[in-house]
Order: structure tokens, then sequence, then C-alpha cells
């Protein structure tokens, strides 16, 4: 018997058999995996590409590289942008890594060699946790002292109180209620920040790390 190849299921309509037997979803996670991925995919590039286009006006065009546009690391960072946000459901952070992107073309991080570093570190963040590391790095470091038991400790960094007040003092970013101490948590996990060991325990303190202070330079040249 000759088997033709058009009788040799394809993997693409496999899988889609597949995914239609998922109980109750299976047409549903069909539409999404198949059709409306390319749709989303399409938007989100667009809206990538109107970011970056606004930043560089903010910037203006007289202000940037354009050489790096057609370099080889030019492709390398857009590829990896276009791969992080392809399918983001994070509309904001979409906006927040275009316009560092855009900034890469700038004479202050043209030469830099970590830009790729610095998007590969921020797409591991939230929309949210982007912006509060933007206003930690902002945030002043000060020296206080605690005493614990007689013992006199005097402890230098950015402190949860303050990183309060300058939340409180800008325009808010979130919606609904913003849980601090574990947007905060989620920054010390991913070497964003580092929280300070101190005796007392009335109050966290925390230091941004260089991978942060360095996303954080990035972040902090957007424009408004």
């Amino acid at each position: 018997m000759e088997i033709t190849r058009d009788a040799i299921p394809s993997l693409r309509s496999t899988v889609r058999a597949a995914v239609s037997m998922v109980p109750g979803v299976g047409g549903a996670l069909d539409h999404l995996f198949f059709d409306k991925a390319d749709e989303i995919a399409s938007r989100n590039i667009n809206a990538s590409l109107t970011s970056l286009s606004e930043e560089i006006r903010k910037i203006g065009e007289d202000r940037i590289n354009k050489d790096w546009f057609e370099s080889e690391e030019a492709i390398a960072t857009f590829k990896l942008l276009f791969e992080k946000i392809v399918h983001e459901p994070d509309k904001p952070k979409i906006d927040l890594l275009s316009r560092v992107v855009g900034v890469c073309s700038t004479p202050k991080n043209v030469n830099d060699r970590n830009k790729r570093s610095v998007i590969e570190h921020l797409a591991r963040l939230s929309s949210i946790q982007i912006r509060l590391l933007s206003v930690i790095s902002k945030t002043q470091v000060r020296s206080q002292s605690t005493n614990n038991g007689g013992l006199l400790h005097t402890v230098e960094g950015i402190w949860f109180s303050d990183i309060k007040n300058s939340l409180e003092s800008s325009p808010p970013f979130w919606e609904g209620t913003l849980l601090l101490d574990e947007e905060l948590d989620v920054l010390v996990s991913f070497n964003t920040i580092a929280r300070i060991n101190i005796f007392s325990r009335s109050e966290a303190v925390y230091l941004v790390t260089l991978v942060g202070r360095r996303a954080a330079s990035y972040l902090n040249a957007i424009g408004p």
C-alpha cells in the first residue's frame, strides 16, 4: 500500500485535534491558539512600534544615533523586544520596554554593550514593578540609627517609609490596592533591589543593585 504525503497528518492538524479534545474549552483554545494569536501578535508589535516612534520624537531625531538602527546589535535588540512583547497581556509593559529601546540610540547609551541585558531584566517584571523600580531609584538614600537592646546600629539605605512617601507624592501607576511589600519582595527575588539585614525589624531597608541601577538609568531616561 502506498502512503501519499497528503495522507500524513501535519503537526499543526495533530495539535489542533488534541486542543479540540480539551473538555469544555477545546473550541475556545483552538480559536485562541490558531486564530487569535496572530491577531494579538500583530496588535502588540504595532503598539510597540508606536511607542518607539513617540519616544524618538520626544528625544529628537537630531539627538539619536541613526547608524545604530542599521547595526547587528539593533537587529538583536529588536528581535529580543518583539520576542518579549509579541503575546504580552500587560500593555503598559509593552509601552515601557519599547521606549527603553528608543533610548538605546542616544549618545549616552549607544555604546553600552549591556542594552539587551537591561531589556531581558525588565521583561521579567510587570509594568507596576518596572515603574516601582524607577520610583525607588529616585528615592534618597539616608542613614538612620537603630537601637536594639542597647546596641546602636547605623544603617544607610532606602527606607520602606521613604518609598511609601515617594509613591504617595507621585501620580499612581496602578489600579486598586498596591501590595507594596509583595512587589518589593518580587524585586528582591529578581536581584533588582536588595534588602539590608538590620538588628531592628521595625522597618525594611533596601539598596538598588548594580543590575537594578543600570535598568533604572534607562527607565529614567524615558520621556514623560
